[in-house]
């Protein structure tokens, strides 16, 4: 009789090791699968002119889409960038210093601006 409970009770047991082998062993791909329990990650990270604001897209929301925020050295909570802001952000890397660095050129929407 006891023999016949004790199979009873480890029976469960057998069951969750055979079905744990019917999955297969865990990959990168069927942990990667479902992006949502990860988080968003900031991405293409941009100086302002004067290097006091560090703007990059991010998505806190989940929303369709990234938007702009900032940061700056005196702030570093995560803000909205306002769309003024968003105009006025020139390409990443597009600034060309004097050797004084007290001059430079930049492109944006395809012209051309000297700043003096």
């Amino acid at each position: 009789m006891h023999r016949i409970i004790s199979l009873f009770l480890l029976l469960p047991l057998f069951h969750n090791i055979s079905a744990q082998n019917t999955l297969g062993s865990l990959t990168v791909e069927k942990i990667m699968r479902d992006p949502i329990w990860m988080g968003t990650s900031p991405s293409q990270l941009q100086w302002n002119r004067t290097s006091d604001t560090l703007y990059f897209l991010w998505n806190p929301e989940k929303k369709p889409a990234d938007s702009l925020y900032y940061i700056t050295l005196k702030n570093q909570n995560p803000q909205k960038a306002t769309v003024v802001q968003r105009q006025l952000l020139t390409s990443p890397g597009s600034y060309v210093y004097n050797y004084g660095r007290d001059q430079y050129v930049f492109e944006k929407n395809g012209d051309i601006f000297l700043q003096i």
